[in-house]
């Protein structure tokens, strides 16, 4: 999982290297959390205007502006030790904590300009533990979590790359879209159908052939006499076997 924090938070899925796409792209940003206690009661006015006191209303450098009073750019001049830090990672560990818990990623990646502070990644491994409360057994949460959750190894550059790399999958067609996938499963569905329909009319007329021609050739009395050309038996199991055939096929690739 992959979360960037600046002036809002964006959370992103990674499954097998492709992002994950739903009803929308992931809005991690905007799961509501539990508040430190102390912060419940009007503290600061949380920045985002659809949801309060959402991980980004909390977490983004706006958000942790309004905290301290003062503009965006003098963050990076506050110390450590500022209790801003302490809330940010509160609200931080615990989105780390429910994604661990409903998404079970295999890393957890933060990046985005606010978290250049590497101080604060001590403080969200252990309130993430905190909201975990030893309920997930794993080996790679069990500890400091250093492995876990981490810093991005590309840093700022992280959203340039992959806006590149997202050309670059584009122009090489290998991220399919939503509409893209409907109209390929529409196609496999009509091509079916195409070979299903004429294969079912084949094998309802050849039985009504060989039946007819049974019951007119065949007909002793007593009982029915089954004559009929081999020639002609065996070229009509070969059609309906390459018929058949055809529609495994098609019905395998859908």
């Amino acid at each position: 999982m992959y979360v960037t924090v600046g002036t809002g938070v964006g959370v992103g899925l990674v499954i097998n290297s492709k992002t994950v796409h739903g009803l929308v792209h992931p809005e991690g940003g905007h799961l509501k959390l539990p508040r430190r206690p102390q912060d419940i009661n009007g503290a600061f006015d949380c920045s985002c205007s659809f949801h309060g006191d959402c991980v980004e209303g909390i977490c983004a450098s706006g958000a942790l502006a309004a905290f301290k009073g003062c503009k965006p750019s003098d963050l990076p001049s506050l110390s450590d030790d500022d209790d801003v830090w302490d809330s940010f990672a509160h609200t931080m560990g615990g989105l780390c904590a429910s994604a661990i818990l409903l998404c079970s990623p295999e890393r957890i990646v933060l990046s985005g300009g606010v978290l250049k502070r590497a101080s604060l990644f001590p403080k969200v491994r252990a309130k993430c533990k905190e909201f975990l409360a030893d309920y997930v057994t794993h080996e790679k949460v069990l500890g400091d979590m250093e492995d876990y959750i981490v810093p991005s190894e590309w840093g700022n550059d992280a959203g340039i790359i992959g806006s590149t790399n997202l050309a670059k999958v584009a122009l090489e067609g290998e991220a399919p879209t939503p509409q893209k996938k409907r109209r390929k499963r529409f196609y496999i569905g009509l091509v079916a159908m195409s070979i299903a329909i004429p294969v079912a009319v084949t094998v309802g007329v050849i039985a009504g052939h060989y039946f007819t021609k049974r019951y007119r050739d065949g007909n002793t009395g007593a009982g029915y006499e089954h004559r009929y050309d081999p020639a002609e038996r065996d070229a009509m199991m070969r059609r309906l076997t390459s018929l058949g055939a055809a529609t495994n096929l098609v019905g395998e690739r859908s």
